[in-house]
């Protein structure tokens, strides 16, 4: 059995984090009114009737673009689809984004980073990260579903942040060009260009760009901070980034052991290869349910992170000067 100090050194639970603390709420009444009917009449959507009179009643009251909006304790609020079902619920839980990388965002993101947002969704990175950034730095967000795209634009500037962060509606991926993107039709959240439940997805094309091509057409310089959701889409993406990768300070990146094994690829061979590739000193896997880091060596641990999951979001750093 591993002593104490071993122990400690395989995890690290992160600073003034609470793992079950609320941080964000309906932003009025009407917004209280349009999430819960949006629920908890959900439940009862076998039965027709109701289901047409809940997607009336959602319609009317709803914001302008179908939406809902949350505050948060963050300095800026997010308008959420009202047709995001597991989305307003985690929101009405009191959580727009992982508690756990949360905290991790927070302890990396420093003033006049140059920040990629990959698969921004509605832009809850995007944001924490332009407000982290204090004034001085670029966010890049990029959005390929054009519907959640508009709302992504919309929450940037609706905040007020459009000078930082910057919205780009394209995949990043291992080339320049087109692809087809499969929009799950049934949790928008999960499209990706890789497809794994054809029933519900309906294919889309849009534009591919590497970051590699974008860092220079737009004459970034560097990279600093990446973050990669890209629901199985993360190999092509680092594929397309092995310049930039090198000067990335901090990856946090998902991983999905289902999506990549069938693209054939290894989960624990993937992070290997983009550890070696960035040159990164630390690994680290969100253990969400505790509230703290594990050290991706740890495998034990780090399993039971997939199997109670099915994925995990990894955090690779270099270690401070």
């Amino acid at each position: 059995m591993n002593s104490a100090p071993e122990r400690a050194a395989e995890s690290k639970t992160l600073p003034n984090h609470g793992v079950h603390a609320k941080t964000c709420w309906p932003a009025t009444p009407r917004d209280w009114l349009t999430a819960h009917t949006r629920i908890r009449l959900g439940r009862f959507d076998r039965f027709s009737g109701v289901r047409e009179f809940r997607a009336r009643l959602i319609t009317s009251l709803a914001r302008e673009d179908h939406s809902i909006r949350f505050a948060t304790e963050y300095g800026f609020d997010v308008h959420l689809p009202a047709s995001y079902r597991g989305y307003i619920d985690m929101a009405l839980a009191g959580q727009l984004f992982h508690t756990t990388l949360t905290a991790v965002t927070k302890e990396n993101i420093r003033p006049g980073d140059i920040v990629i947002d990959g698969g921004s969704n509605v832009g809850f990175f995007a944001l924490l990260a332009a407000k982290l950034l204090n004034g001085s730095g670029r966010v890049f967000a990029f959005e390929a579903e054009p519907d959640t795209f508009s709302l992504l634009r919309r929450n940037i500037a609706r905040n007020g942040l459009a000078i930082v962060v910057q919205a780009e509606e394209q995949a990043l991926a291992d080339r320049d060009g087109t692809c087809d993107f499969f929009v799950d039709s049934e949790d928008p959240m999960m499209s990706s260009v890789v497809s794994c439940r054809p029933a519900s997805f309906r294919a889309i094309r849009t534009r591919t760009i590497s970051l590699d091509s974008y860092v220079a057409t737009s004459r970034l310089g560097r990279v600093d901070v990446v973050k990669l959701d890209l629901e199985g889409g993360e190999p092509a993406c680092i594929r397309g980034m092995q310049e930039s990768i090198r000067g990335v300070r901090c990856l946090i990146m998902e991983v999905d052991p289902q999506r990549l094994e069938r693209q054939r690829i290894s989960a624990h061979q993937f992070v290997d290869e983009v550890r070696d590739s960035g040159r990164f000193d630390e690994v680290w896997v969100c253990d969400e349910e505790r509230g703290r880091l594990l050290r991706w060596e740890s495998e034990a641990a780090v399993e039971r992170v997939f199997s109670r999951c099915g994925y995990a979001n990894l955090v690779l750093r270099r270690k401070a000067v």
